[in-house]
């Protein structure tokens, strides 16, 4: 790819791009169940200082966010939207070196592809940017960019759950340098890679970070029967639209341009994205300026690049016109359970990010979306109730539940409606709220 990537017609694309973002941002319905967490989190830090263990994941990016959640919706689309632009600026940085500017510019085109469904406030925009800064940060081993990187790791772990990525991150890059050809810098690698674990540690969850943040980026069997996490429901268009044309040009070209040390975290962020719709976007950054990169020597047509944006943008529009997912969550029937219970009262939602509000609102639930600080015997009586068989009425009266939140035409809406004991409370498009009566 041979077209000059810093001319009118690639100035012009980057802007377009930029511009379809920026209104995405401010058209979406925020995440408000998640942005209400964050907020409940922070003044519990201001007010009670920062808990220990579990129920301190994320505390620092809950901090951070206060200042534009304060701001109100423009302020945080706006703040949202421009770590999309830091980070899709760090992936064209980290393709121009190996695949020239109009390679950078598509993979831009094709990260950007895989945000799709996330671009809205409220959605993990920092997670993209810190995977972004730190892969940057391992292209090159230098004492300090070794540096910089462990210093970001412990931030990144003290900031979200998702700072687990950096060691894996590194360990894929150091066994990717170590099983390729010889580099330079070898020892480097390992080092940084062994302090990047340290790094997991140093937060207030001590030991118990790793497994439970692990779990709070609902991989392995934490979220089994509890949540649906694969991409095709969780990430729909971002699936289809970017991670397949990822996958289909890394399969024509390859992305061994860098050799293993760029290819390892390929595919660990291609695993991550399969077990977890939310990671879609992050493998979009891992992946395209790696794809983009083994484009260096295939000639396309000057208009490639434009046409590819055009393509993006239309897909952002697309998307844009359906109606959000985080729209239809029914976090107001949610708030409703809160002002209507009387204490003692518990909240059981079929879908836990439901109760995301209602725990921000002070409201006891049997489980939100935060997963970790939950117990193995809270995630039983979520999995029992939800499932609605043999052991349903017996962990349903364990939950304690006055009130439950369940999905409209369900069989577990069925379920609760012939229940002499429950009534329907209240319904919207989404989901119905019962509450517990008098038979």
């Amino acid at each position: 790819m041979t077209s000059a990537g810093r001319g009118p017609i690639a100035i012009g694309t980057r802007l377009a791009v930029a511009a379809a973002i920026a209104v995405a941002f401010l058209r979406a319905a925020p995440n408000a169940g998640n942005l209400a967490l964050q907020s409940w989190l922070a003044r519990t830090v201001m007010t009670h200082g920062v808990p220990l263990g579990a129920a301190s994941l994320g505390w620092l990016g809950a901090l951070a966010g206060t200042a534009p959640a304060a701001l109100g919706g423009p302020a945080l689309a706006a703040g949202s939207a421009a770590l999309v632009f830091l980070t899709l600026a760090l992936v064209e940085r980290r393709a121009r070196p190996a695949g020239g500017d109009s390679a950078a510019v598509l993979a831009g085109v094709l990260a950007a592809a895989c945000m799709l469904d996330a671009l809205r406030p409220g959605a993990d925009v920092a997670a993209w940017c810190w995977a972004a800064l730190a892969l940057w940060l391992l292209d090159v081993p230098s004492r300090r960019n070794g540096a910089a990187f462990v210093l970001g790791a412990v931030v990144w772990c003290n900031a979200e759950p998702a700072g687990l990525l950096a060691p894996a991150f590194a360990v894929a890059v150091a066994l990717g340098a170590t099983l390729g050809a010889p580099a330079p810098g070898l020892r480097s690698r390992w080092y940084v890679a062994g302090l990047a674990c340290g790094a997991t540690l140093c937060t207030p969850a001590g030991f118990g970070f790793p497994v439970a943040a692990f779990e709070a980026l609902r991989l392995g069997g934490s979220t089994g029967g509890i949540l649906a996490t694969a991409p095709s429901l969780t990430a729909p268009h971002a699936y289809h639209a970017g991670l397949f044309a990822l996958l289909c040009l890394a399969f024509a070209v390859g992305v061994r341009a860098s050799g293993l040390r760029g290819a390892l975290p390929v595919v660990v962020a291609f695993v991550l994205a399969l077990a977890n719709g939310a990671f879609v976007p992050i493998f979009g950054v891992v992946a395209a300026p790696a794809v983009a990169a083994s484009l260096r020597t295939v000639r396309f047509p000057v208009l490639l690049v434009p046409g590819a944006a055009f393509a993006l943008i239309a897909a952002i529009a697309f998307v844009g016109s359906v109606e959000p997912s985080s729209a239809g969550q029914p976090y107001e029937l949610a708030a409703r359970a809160v002002r209507s219970a009387r204490p003692p009262a518990t909240l059981f939602c079929a879908n836990v990010d439901w109760c995301d509000g209602a725990t921000a609102r002070g409201e006891r639930v049997v489980m939100d979306g935060r997963i970790a600080p939950y117990g193995p015997g809270a995630r039983a009586r979520q999995r029992a109730i939800e499932s609605g068989g043999p052991g349903f009425t017996r962990a349903l009266a364990a939950s304690g539940a006055t009130g439950v939140l369940v999905g409209r035409d369900t069989a577990l809406a069925t379920l609760f409606a012939l229940l002499p004991d429950w009534r329907a409370a209240a319904a919207d498009e989404r989901a119905t709220l019962f509450e517990r009566g008098t038979p």
